[in-house]
């Protein structure tokens, strides 16, 4: 019988941690070793797969030195909603609010990491809202396909979004992949032929890479009631192998849901305030510098810069490694203790005889 429902939370640490990270990087990892990763050509990055198409999302990146967090957040929060006076100056029909939040992003990738060498993202992410525990948004979870190079505007990305279902069956392959377990069955031959039209062949070669954590305060602005755009600062950081890392973005973006419905006419007034406060912003703080390299990318980078052959440890987890040796060691151990006690055994009896 299929049990479908949403993931507690004792059950989501339990797929979060370390732990089981890198249990999933042993197992895969062995297979990693006997079915290599193959890649083809994308021919389109979307595909026509019978779903709607992507929602199209553009958000500026932008990054801050970690030591300014606070003095950035002032500037916010006090400009852009505590002043109203400004905020009316930008639409007398917006309005505003804050919220903080905590996301926690499981990113997965093949063993030979294809989807970060394109930019792309593929990732497990989950939500608590720290303002408001009761939004409706908070505690939920989503699996997540990203992809850059949509327009010719590099600040566009499509997403395509999947409800998380913990399915309790372990009947298929599927229902033992880190990934693919966290889909509905109904999703999961779509999720599939998008992955697939990405240009990785085997899908099941997805496998839990990277987890970011991410701090998040961030400004919502509405128009009419509506979701127009938002501010999000966020003190992100990640770990692998006992190695951590952190740094802080400022992400400038508009609302997806908006942005894809709307009209040309709505786009460009969208991006015409979009790019009005990132030029109030960047002007205030003359330090602040745009990088849209994904968050993934950026997490990465960095963990590579501090451990070595980090990408061979990876596609060959060194808890492989680490276990075939001791497995090695225990055999070699037992074959000596085996032929020591043989010639022990052989010694006694010639002594014994000769007595």
């Amino acid at each position: 019988m299929v049990q479908e429902g949403r993931g507690n939370n004792q059950f989501y640490k339990i797929i979060m941690s370390h732990k089981f990270t890198n249990r999933c990087f042993f197992i895969v990892a062995i297979f990693s070793l006997l079915f290599p990763t193959l890649t083809s050509a994308a021919t389109s990055q979307f595909g026509d797969v019978g779903a709607p198409l992507p929602r199209i999302e553009q958000e500026d990146k932008l990054y801050i030195p970690a030591d300014k967090i606070d003095e950035v957040w002032d500037f916010l929060y006090n400009h852009y909603v505590k002043d109203t006076a400004a905020l009316k100056e930008l639409d007398p029909l917006f309005t505003s609010y804050a919220d903080e939040e905590n996301f926690s992003d499981t990113y997965f990738d093949t063993p030979n990491l294809w989807l970060l060498g394109k930019k792309f993202g593929i990732r497990h992410r989950w939500r608590e809202n720290l303002t408001n525990p009761e939004d409706a948004k908070s505690g939920r979870e989503l699996v997540q396909i990203k992809v850059n190079n949509i327009s010719d505007n590099p600040l566009d990305r499509g997403e395509f979004k999947y409800e998380v279902r913990f399915q309790i069956n372990y009947k298929t392959p599927e229902d033992n992949h880190p990934l693919f377990a966290l889909l509905k069955y109904a999703d999961r031959d779509d999720f599939k032929k998008r992955v697939e039209n990405l240009g990785i062949a085997n899908p099941y070669d997805l496998k839990p890479i990277l987890a970011v954590k991410d701090w998040r305060r961030r400004i919502y602005f509405n128009k009419e009631g509506k979701p127009f755009f938002s501010f999000s600062l966020d003190s992100v950081s990640s770990e692998i192998f006992g190695v951590k890392v952190g740094f802080v973005e400022l992400e400038d973006e508009l609302n997806e849901v908006t942005y894809t419905e709307a009209d040309e006419a709505t786009r460009y007034y969208m991006q015409s305030m979009r790019i009005k406060t990132k030029n109030e912003i960047m002007a205030k703080f003359p330090y602040i510098k745009e990088d849209l390299t994904p968050k993934y990318n950026k997490s990465f980078d960095r963990l590579e810069n501090k451990i070595p052959f980090l990408r061979f440890w990876i596609k060959y987890n060194p808890y492989t490694i680490i276990s075939a040796a001791i497995v090695t060691i225990i055999l070699i151990i037992a074959i000596m203790v085996a032929v020591i006690r043989r010639i022990i055994k052989k010694r006694s009896k010639s002594a014994g005889k000769r007595e």
